[in-house]
């Protein structure tokens, strides 16, 4: 484990559950939740009526429906 898995393990442990999603990571667990909150079945929805061919796509995007 290098030092910022050790600190995200940390912070994850201690209840630090949230992150910012302008600083992608990918080792945070659950990044659905962590980046987008309650929000996220909002967004999806609104991803399936905006990009429905999911054109913008990476590994933690918005899955679409």
């Amino acid at each position: 484990m290098n030092s910022m898995e050790h600190i995200q393990t940390l912070l994850h442990e201690n209840g630090i559950k949230q992150h910012y999603v302008n600083c992608p990571d990918l080792n945070i667990k659950d990044h659905e939740t962590a980046y987008y909150g309650e929000s996220y079945q909002r967004l999806q929805k609104l991803k399936t009526q905006l990009d429905p061919d999911s054109r913008f796509n990476y590994y933690q995007n918005i899955k679409l429906v």
